[in-house]
């Protein structure tokens, strides 16, 4: 892995390299897709961008290209094909099987993207200490979970933009629509609650027939459409940080004019992760 890494990020532009150790042991298919920017260093960032439910990385990758090289930051898009990362491997990042049963944490989907950065910075001598994280939709989804239960997840800053659905940070339902029966503790929670997360929102992202739009009960309760439901995500880890004794770390941000595309929301996105 890492001489096929080194090889695809020797060099500027956009390239491509297979993993085979990094998601599964016994997985030797997964593709990232990866930009390096014309000024990249040793101490440049690092951002790892999560595709959604279509699992277009090779698309994300492409819109954040230019944005990559206005910031400087070395840019992966590692791509999660639903065969073998289905929605409970996903969006869910491994925290429960099939039958809603709780796993082992060292399986867990998200520990991967740990493993992507180690690789990433051994790769090209990087010294970054952590990383910058996006999800849009599905990958929205994914990083909001991860910031949840892996809250020691070494990343400077993430953005959850335009997520269908939640995990509410409380124990008022069991995982995925809440905290319960996964072993995440008070302690875990109120570290989430401190890291830089940004939920955002597409004012435009409205469409409650969205065939991609989980329609479940549960989901419903959080809102009619995506910009209803950031809305009570947000407004609920309010409280949480509250029940905590703690200030809320996370920020919300809108933006003007955008649907549920990528496109409409990244540079928002952009300046929100590299603003500090």
């Amino acid at each position: 892995d890492l001489d096929r890494a080194a090889t695809a990020l020797a060099v500027s532009g956009s390239s491509m390299f297979r993993c085979a150790h990094v998601a599964e042991p016994d997985y030797p298919g997964l593709k990232v897709f990866v930009h390096r920017p014309a000024r990249f260093g040793r101490d440049s960032p690092i951002l790892i961008v999560m595709h959604g439910t279509k699992r277009n990385a090779l698309d994300y990758r492409n819109t954040w290209a230019p944005i990559a090289e206005r910031h400087g930051c070395l840019l992966v898009c590692p791509a999660f094909p639903k065969r073998r990362f289905p929605r409970q491997l996903y969006q869910l990042g491994g925290v429960v099987d099939r039958d809603g049963l709780s796993q082992p944490r060292t399986s867990w989907t998200f520990s991967a993207i740990e493993r992507m950065f180690d690789l990433v910075r051994d790769a090209t001598a990087n010294t970054s200490m952590g990383y910058h994280l996006y999800g849009h939709s599905a990958g929205g989804q994914f990083v909001h979970r991860l910031t949840l239960c892996l809250p020691d997840a070494r990343f400077v800053a993430a953005v959850a933009a335009n997520t269908g659905w939640y995990t509410m940070p409380s124990w008022s339902a069991a995982f995925p629509y809440g905290l319960a029966e996964v072993g995440i503790t008070s302690e875990h929670l109120a570290h989430a609650l401190q890291r830089r997360l940004i939920v955002l929102l597409g004012e435009r992202d409205l469409r409650a027939d969205d065939p991609y739009l989980r329609n479940s009960s549960r989901a419903r309760q959080q809102g009619a459409n995506r910009f209803e439901r950031g809305c009570a995500f947000y407004a609920a880890a309010i409280r949480a940080a509250a029940n905590c004794g703690l200030p809320l770390a996370w920020e919300v941000a809108t933006v003007p004019g955008a649907a549920h595309v990528d496109a409409e929301m990244a540079p928002a996105a952009a300046r929100a992760l590299f603003s500090r």
